[in-house]
């Protein structure tokens, strides 16, 4: 409470701007241990504004690469995969290395981006804003590093309008003050954020290389063998199906493709007993849109359902009244059932408030016979690899996804003896557990390292 209530002088705010959240950030910073500069003077040229056109689908590498905000991650990272490009392409908005991006509105302003040189060209879109650094006067990479630090966040949070949308403009962005250390304690941070997160890479490489394994160890616990489609092979592109298959039944080809049928066909002659969710579980979707202050019920949507398949239980909404049989209940699963989210594949088990929560009309709930199989069993399998090609087959290629409650009724899991079942489930929920681990210790490391950076640039320790 005391860092929220403060004093200030007249002198402190007379003819500036008079909101607390900007005085605060003032009275934080006077303790700068090197002199400030304001960003407009570190720079070369005049702040240029992105390209104002739509994205359209990159085919390859060889195209020019158009940057959206949502392009770049948290930690200011290009993220993988080709993203897209544009129809039109001026020449004027290809990035040069160690240029920043700066994102101006919306939920995302304020975060950054530098420039490295690819094998390929890179142009920026409009909702960001180009910085072009004097190298002479400050490294670049550094005011990038100064922008993953908490004193940055809190300028942003008080130089950005908040009526209305985020927004802060060129301008505004011109005004930031940045400290100048001596180039060698530039480079000093510099290094040490750079190894602090090579070490948050490997960290997250490690819990990354152990989720990989559960697919491995499920199939070989299992004794089940999933051969590998070369899809590139003509013969599992072009086939024959009988009229049998196919009456009275799905008809877009890509359902009866030897990709699906040959694991299917294996699956028919496993020694392991092989079931679908129907014979097993009551499968439902959730309830319309209702939304009132009421916080009676609380409504979990797919936005809930994390990619690590936990549920957050923070950014929820209400709904005014629920059916009894849709109230979920201890250890329902919770999927999304349509949308673009369907192919994450998340499913997450519910530990939450009994008679409390249900899910939107857009996330389904499987709620487990826990007399007939173990639910964390399932949950596993359902979040393995054994399902997911499943799950790409009934969904299919055209329009929105949607798997339904109909569709997931068709899903085939195994089903071992229980001994072996709560082995598995134990396993799996151990190799989870250390992942979890390794990424929340890669997280730490990587802001505590942060964190001494700042201490040293406010003059609160002279040691790295």
């Amino acid at each position: 409470m005391s860092s929220n209530i403060f004093l200030t002088k007249w002198s402190e705010i007379s003819g500036d701007r008079f909101d607390p959240l900007m005085v605060l950030y003032k009275k934080t910073t006077q303790a700068f241990r090197y002199e400030t500069v304001s960003f407009k003077d570190l720079l070369l040229s005049n702040p240029m504004y992105g390209a104002n056109e739509a994205g359209v689908e990159r085919t390859d590498e060889n195209e020019p690469r158009y940057i959206r905000i949502t392009d770049i991650d948290e930690f200011g990272n290009l993220k993988d995969g080709l993203g897209v490009t544009a129809q039109v392409i001026e020449e004027k908005y290809f990035l040069n290395e160690n240029d920043l991006l700066f994102a101006r509105s919306g939920a995302t302003v304020g975060k950054a981006y530098i420039h490295r040189q690819r094998p390929y060209e890179c142009f920026f879109a409009g909702y960001m804003i180009r910085f072009v650094v004097d190298s002479d006067k400050i490294d670049p990479y550094y005011v990038f590093l100064y922008t993953q630090l908490d004193i940055y966040k809190k300028w942003v949070s008080s130089i950005q309008r908040a009526a209305g949308q985020p927004n802060i403009n060129a301008e505004e962005y011109k005004s930031l003050p940045i400290p100048i250390p001596p180039k060698e304690i530039q480079k000093e941070i510099v290094n040490k954020i750079q190894d602090a997160y090579k070490q948050k890479q490997q960290k997250e490489d490690e819990a990354k290389k152990l989720l990989n394994s559960i697919d491995e160890y499920l199939l070989q616990e299992l004794g089940i063998n999933l051969p590998k489609i070369d899809e590139s092979d003509i013969s599992k592109r072009v086939f024959l199906r009988k009229w049998s298959e196919i009456s009275g039944n799905r008809f877009d080809p890509d359902y009866y493709s030897p990709k699906y049928f040959e694991k299917i066909n294996i699956l028919k002659k496993s020694s392991c007993k092989i079931i679908s969710l129907k014979d097993i579980a009551i499968i439902f979707q959730g309830v319309g849109k209702s939304e009132t202050n009421n916080p009676k019920y609380t409504l979990l949507k797919v936005k809930n359902i994390l990619k690590d398949s936990t549920i957050d239980f923070e950014d929820v909404e209400f709904v005014s009244s629920v059916p009894k049989n849709k109230i979920l209940s201890k250890y329902d699963i919770i999927s999304p059932f349509i949308g673009e989210a369907i192919k994450q594949f998340k499913f997450a088990l519910f530990d939450g408030e009994e008679d409390k929560y249900a899910v939107d009309n857009n996330t389904g709930v499987i709620r487990i016979n826990s007399k007939k199989i173990n639910n964390c069993f399932v949950c596993e399998v359902l979040n393995s690899g054994f399902v997911r090609w499943q799950i790409e087959q009934l969904i299919g290629g055209g329009g929105v996804p949607f798997i339904g409650s109909s569709g997931a009724k068709l899903i085939k899991i195994p089903r071992p003896r229980i001994k072996q079942q709560n082995k598995i489930a134990k396993h799996i929920e151990s190799i989870r557990e250390q992942a979890k681990s390794l990424k929340q210790q890669a997280i730490d490391d990587f802001e505590k390292a942060k964190k001494e950076v700042e201490a040293i640039l406010l003059g609160e320790t002279d040691e790295f």
